[in-house]
């Protein structure tokens, strides 16, 4: 197996009410990243969020420059992989992420997409209710081929994130029409309170799998397992020893039932005790980019 690739989810849209130690502005998102990357880390993704507020800074590239250079200053390798978030599939919306793949600096070598629809929405058991019912994520074939366009130009490599089992079928097409190449990058999203896409278990885990296998058995790939809520760990598990990789953090999970409150660093080393107690290495920001076909920093 490829050494274990960690990937830390920072901030997201979490409140430092929900749990303090959420880093926001590029200060605390540097101080936070170091930690990380010292505990086992290898990948890197945070919000541009007010140093003060929290409030989302969806396109601010300067926010997000920032964070960056101070991430560097800190004595983290220039290796270590990372990539923003974006609002929305025009070219205003992903402004921030063009400005970063042209910096110097920054040298932003992937961006983040969502496979076509979803319905996010958390539902309450209790109360037999969903969070908002009349809202949903939904892109287009069309926006997503703009998007896949506009990065490749930008040589960009997109990690594609799929919530459903039918996305890695609009992958592959995707695939087929040329828009992505090997090694592809895929991020099986699931969720506790979100009842979509495969179940938050170790099979469903499998059952992602085995679909890329059932219909890509020669696909070129590296894989990753993300849960909003705390049964990624048994999932990381299932990951771990199948070959997978491994997103985690506050951003997905404030823990905030756990006591004393845990940092993302604390949630990295939980995982790196998880791999070593299963004989899987720790992959270095540097093996992760050759894992992942980045260009080198």
């Amino acid at each position: 197996m490829h050494p274990l690739i960690i990937e830390v989810a920072m901030n997201e849209l979490m409140p430092k009410e929900e749990n303090p130690h959420v880093p926001y502005g590029p200060e605390e998102v540097a101080k936070d990243a170091a930690a990380c990357i010292e505990a086992g880390a290898a990948m890197l993704h945070f919000h541009a969020r007010d140093p003060r507020t929290g409030e989302q800074r969806w396109t601010d590239d300067r926010l997000y420059a920032d964070s960056i250079r101070r991430i560097h200053k800190a004595g983290v390798s220039k290796d270590v992989v990372f990539y923003p978030t974006y609002k929305g599939l025009t070219e205003a919306s992903l402004s921030h992420i063009i400005a970063l793949a042209k910096d110097p600096e920054v040298r932003l070598t992937m961006a983040p997409l969502d496979m076509g629809a979803v319905l996010l929405n958390k539902y309450d058991s209790r109360t037999k209710t969903f969070a908002n019912p009349e809202s949903g994520k939904v892109f287009t074939h069309a926006q997503e081929i703009f998007w896949y366009n506009l990065v490749n130009a930008h040589g960009l490599r997109p990690y594609n994130g799929c919530a459903e089992p039918g996305h890695i079928r609009h992958l592959l097409a995707y695939m087929d029409m040329g828009l992505v190449q090997e090694p592809v990058l895929i991020k099986y999203f699931c969720s506790v309170d979100g009842p979509y896409g495969m179940p938050p278990t170790p099979r469903g885990v499998q059952m992602y799998t085995e679909i890329v296998r059932e219909l890509a058995p020669k696909l070129n790939y590296a894989w990753f397992v993300m849960c909003y809520g705390q049964a990624i760990i048994p999932m990381a598990a299932q990951a771990i020893v199948s070959g997978g990789h491994i997103r985690i953090g506050l951003g997905d999970e404030t823990w905030s039932d756990a006591q004393p409150r845990p940092t993302n660093a604390d949630l990295v080393r939980r995982v790196v005790t998880m791999a070593k107690a299963c004989g899987r290495e720790i992959a270095t920001p540097r093996q992760a980019r050759e894992i992942m076909g980045l260009r080198a920093a």
